[in-house]
């Protein structure tokens, strides 16, 4: 009886430790979550949640759920949300170590390269031709024929459209109409590319005046030193587009925005017309906007910032993991996609006191927390166009303000996410100049 007591006493809590730490392991290593309905998983409730401009409720819902990390299903992928400004931290600090950029099958499909060439692989190398085209005089194709420009801008919105969006490639969906707008727009810049060959050869372009004069150089030099699959200008239009879609939509939808919030706050609006005004009177006639200048701008900044705060240009980030990892005491296997959302920490209360007002005084001093305002990423893949986003962002509401105040022509305007956030009806406006004021 005593043997059995001893026993009893040595093993029967050694057991049960065991099963405790063999439970715990287990469900640390099985990431919760849910991947909803087979082959659509929950991206109806994604896109649903998106198109309504609250898709932090996707992720907020979920983290109530399941904590910082939860595992679903979208854009027939399954993958992990990291939350909050410590998931933010580590997909940015972790870049091209444990993760690299990944992007969504409708993503491949709208920026198709020739000879199965991957676009995430391919996007490495035109960043690396970016860095002396994203100041704010230089161009991007140089293009300044407006039939031309008018051929880009028409089919544009669906293309964008279509980068997230179900892949599913049947007539009348969203996907179908981004890669049928993709493929115009491709033919368009083809000719372009044509073009720019013959004024290169002709010595009426030079390689050094913008990017695609750049890319058709380096792109040449490329594939004769190289030996494998050649670059093909079709490859470079898709480039391009991409450049076109990640540029100008997401500034264009800021301007927008910012047009949008002046309006509607008057006060903010004369306290930027205030320190646009100063700048002005300071310089000589006729003299162009300096970097200097651009500097002073420290209010209207705030406000961008803001705005880029309450509305992000984007509909975050996707990653893939490059080995095996573990994250806040998950497994995170090699080859998982990962997701982030901007909207998660810049429209959550927890970071940004009533995240639904209009606060352009967040900015000052110090700042948001670090991690928690991410519109333009972070880490080894920062957008390497945020300094050129914001000098055109500052040109323009220089220009805009000290020549003009505006009204609304619609003034309950509803927004959509589509994929990025635009007013219904294009927010249309009534200009007046200064001089007209009374």
């Amino acid at each position: 009886m005593d043997t059995l007591l001893l026993v009893s006493s040595i093993f029967v809590p050694t057991i049960i430790t065991i099963f405790f730490l063999h439970h715990f392991f287990i469900q640390k290593s099985s990431i919760p979550g849910s991947y909803g309905w087979p082959l659509i998983g929950e991206s109806i409730d994604y896109f649903n949640k998106l198109r309504s401009g609250t898709n932090e409720k996707f992720v907020m819902q979920r983290k109530k759920l399941f904590g910082n990390v939860f595992k679903t299903s979208i854009l027939g992928e399954k993958m992990a949300f990291f939350c909050g400004p410590e998931g933010n931290k580590f997909l940015f600090s972790n870049e091209n170590k444990l993760v690299e950029v990944w992007w969504p099958s409708s993503v491949e499909s709208i920026i198709k390269k020739s000879n199965n060439k991957s676009v995430t692989a391919e996007s490495a190398k035109v960043r690396q031709l970016l860095p002396p085209f994203l100041r704010a005089h230089a161009l991007l194709l140089g293009v300044r024929d407006g039939t031309e420009l008018e051929k880009l801008a028409k089919p544009f919105v669906e293309a964008a459209g279509g980068i997230i969006a179900i892949p599913i490639n049947i007539p009348g969906t969203r996907f179908n109409r981004g890669v049928k707008a993709s493929n115009q727009i491709r033919e368009v810049i083809n000719g372009i590319i044509a073009q720019r060959r013959k004024d290169l050869a002709d010595g009426t372009a030079s390689p050094s005046q913008d990017l695609l004069s750049h890319m058709i150089a380096e792109v040449d030099k490329r594939n004769e030193e190289s030996d494998g699959a050649p670059t093909t200008d079709g490859d470079m239009s898709s480039d391009l587009l991409g450049l076109l879609i990640g540029g100008y939509d997401t500034i264009n939808t800021t301007v927008v925005f910012i047009m949008m919030m002046l309006v509607d706050h008057p006060d903010v609006y004369q306290a930027v017309l205030k320190e646009q005004m100063e700048i002005a009177k300071a310089k000589p006639t006729g003299e162009l906007l300096n970097w200097d200048d651009l500097r002073k701008m420290k209010y209207s900044w705030n406000v961008a910032c803001e705005v880029l705060r309450m509305r992000p240009p984007t509909v975050g980030a996707f990653r893939v993991a490059k080995t095996d990892f573990t994250y806040a005491g998950f497994k995170i296997p090699k080859g998982w996609k990962l997701h982030y959302i901007p909207h998660f920490t810049q429209r959550n209360s927890e970071y940004f006191p009533n995240p639904e007002k209009f606060d352009p005084s967040r900015f000052e001093g110090a700042g948001p927390a670090p991690y928690t305002f991410v519109p333009f990423g972070g880490g080894a893949r920062m957008c390497p166009g945020n300094e050129y986003a914001r000098a055109e962002i500052l040109v323009f509401m220089y220009n805009i303000i000290t020549r003009y105040n505006w009204q609304r022509l619609i003034p309950d305007e509803k927004v959509v996410i589509d994929p990025l956030p635009r007013p219904v009806h294009g927010l249309p406006i009534k200009l007046i100049p200064h001089n007209t004021i009374t």
